[in-house]
């Protein structure tokens, strides 16, 4: 009886240390808070980078179309102008630039004869506002445009002849209104920007407060229930709609160590009793009473070591599993983001080539320099630079939107509706960094669509890891292989038969692969997590079977049978 008031005494002192813990978490500490911080903060920049880019390209929206108005507005007075510098006729040509200055940016307008002598002039001020230096500073406090005016003599009178120069048409244009307008579109692009991160921190905090927090201290809160004075009577509750995921785990996994202290004090007092009986025979026999319960004694302790070690191995077993998953979701984006570098990179290159053209032609532009080759040679390579960056960012688009799914797919464990191969592309492509850096060639078999309704992300993970555990165990460095995805569908099983002709497994290692930490290259980068994984994914996750078959020297097989539509109990 002293054992088992010694063990309920052990058990009564652990937990009341336990409810000494506080149990309140700061606001800032919260897991729905540190999420939604990095992802608002990742989504900030990409939307301030978005931003800058629409900014940039509205710039030169904008002072193109300036530019196209003035010279469709100076091309209608143009003809007009020639006739009234050519006739000297002063009135029509003060008309004219009373007509001309219906155009607001214009403030100052001239027209000479051909002997240079002014014919008309109109003036006014340009706008005036507290904002204007920063136009003036963008597109330049205003423009002069000088327009050589011509005319050219009636047919009747004379033939084959060229136009006369009659004068000359100049304007100075006031940068104001267009500056002003390009600031006004600048600051609502960068006001939405921040006004939809704003709505999507707060959609993000909470929506990772339901569903983290929320779950996370109600099952605290209900392991502040238990009574130290019996402990392995309670049993824990599955937050509600969490049925299905890593809490429904978590609490099953509570509950079996609460019925496992349970059994094993049922079992001690079992044990308890049986020495007090033979206690009881042997009463007589002091000394080895006293050696059977030092030995006793010693055995308890252990046994109480041998569980405590158990616990700590699993729980780092499910750590360094989760932290196998991260690693690989972390390889995905840092291939994901070397991929998409380049084509990022190659339209950034073209767009300043492009700028410096633009420059160049304007530059001719402006001082009269232009033939029509160089608009030619313009507009020639104007079409080619579009194309490669229309190319390049498509290239990158394409890369982003696959990734995105298959990282959105290895962060839930949301069941939906996906094709096999095309998926497993889009995995492949994710990986691509990773492949390209062997010289292994990857075949997916050809063949009717097949579509599942199970979990992309564990689907992918699958992938993943197969293909992980081919390049780091079936090949030495610099060695080229086939890697072989081999599909087929019958009736409602999804037939997935995986294989390299890598170095193969020997027959001792092969009963030994689906083990926890088992690895061939310990030390050289190998785990022992990749297959345990796999054999954990196929046929618990995605409710199949798996079936490795492999010659040292003759490559390794997986056949994998997976329903279509897993039914997960």
């Amino acid at each position: 009886m002293a054992i088992i008031f010694y063990e309920q005494t052990q058990i009564v002192t652990y937990f009341n240390q336990t409810k000494l813990m506080p149990t309140m978490i700061k606001f800032s500490d919260r897991l729905a808070v540190k999420q939604a911080k990095s992802t608002v903060l990742l989504a900030f920049v990409l939307g301030i980078f978005i931003s800058l880019s629409q900014i940039y390209l509205d710039f030169f929206e904008v002072k193109q179309e300036f530019h196209q108005t003035l010279d469709q507005v100076l091309k209608i007075v143009e003809k007009p102008a020639s006739e009234a510098a050519y006739s000297l006729d002063q009135e029509v040509a003060q008309d004219l630039l009373i007509g001309l200055f219906k155009y607001q940016p214009i403030f100052e307008a001239y027209i000479f004869d051909d002997s240079g002598k002014e014919l008309a002039s109109l003036q006014r001020q340009p706008a005036t506002h507290q904002f204007r230096w920063i136009t003036d500073f963008i597109f330049h406090e205003s423009q002069e445009v000088n327009v050589p005016l011509f005319v050219t003599p009636p047919t009747q009178f004379f033939r084959d002849i060229t136009p006369l120069s009659s004068g000359n048409l100049k304007v100075i244009v006031d940068t104001y209104q267009t500056g002003f307008s390009f600031l006004y579109r600048a600051g609502i692009i960068i006001a939405s920007g921040l006004l939809r991160n704003m709505l999507l921190a707060l959609i993000l905090l909470l929506f990772f407060h339901r569903y983290l927090t929320k779950p996370f201290l109600k099952i605290g809160k209900d392991l502040e229930q238990i009574d130290p004075e019996n402990p392995a009577k309670f049993r824990l509750l599955c937050p509600r709609r969490h049925e299905k995921d890593e809490f429904s785990v978590l609490v099953a996994d509570t509950n079996r160590l609460l019925q496992t202290i349970e059994d094993d004090i049922e079992d001690r007092i079992e044990k308890a009793k049986e020495a007090q009986h033979l206690q009881t025979k042997i009463r007589e026999r002091e000394k080895r009473e006293k050696e059977l319960q030092a030995y006793q004694e010693q055995l308890e302790a252990a046994n109480d070591e041998l569980t405590q070690t158990l616990q700590t191995l699993r729980q780092t077993q499910n750590q360094l599993i989760e932290s196998e998953k991260m690693a690989a979701l972390g390889g995905l984006v840092a291939g994901v983001a070397h991929e998409v570098n380049t084509p990022v990179g190659i339209g950034l290159t073209a767009a300043s080539h492009f700028t410096g053209e633009v420059d160049t032609i304007l530059e001719k532009q402006n001082n009269q320099e232009m033939e029509e080759d160089d608009l030619n040679d313009f507009l020639l390579q104007s079409k080619q630079i579009s194309e490669i960056i229309f190319t390049n960012m498509n290239k990158a688009a394409d890369l982003i939107k696959s990734f995105k799914q298959v990282a959105v797919d290895q962060s839930s464990e949301e069941q939906r509706q996906f094709r096999v191969r095309e998926y497993i592309r889009e995995v492949l492509i994710n990986m691509k960094y990773t492949i390209s850096q062997t010289k292994h060639t990857i075949t997916i078999s050809e063949g009717d669509p097949i579509e599942m309704n199970s979990y992309p992300g564990s689907f992918s993970q699958l992938i993943t890891n197969l293909l992980t555990n081919s390049l780091v165990h079936a090949y030495e460095k610099g060695e080229a292989g086939n890697i072989i995805f081999d599909l087929e569908k019958k009736e409602d099983i999804l037939f997935l038969n995986y294989s390299d002709d890598g170095k193969g497994i020997s027959d001792k290692d092969l009963k030994k692969i689906y083990e926890p930490f088992f690895t061939t290259k310990r030390g050289k980068g190998g785990t022992g997590l990749g297959l345990h994984i796999v054999y954990n994914l196929v046929t618990k996750t995605l409710g199949g079977s798996i079936q490795c078959t492999s010659k040292e020297g003759e490559g390794t097989t997986f056949a994998i049978q997976l329903p279509l539509t897993p039914q997960i109990t």
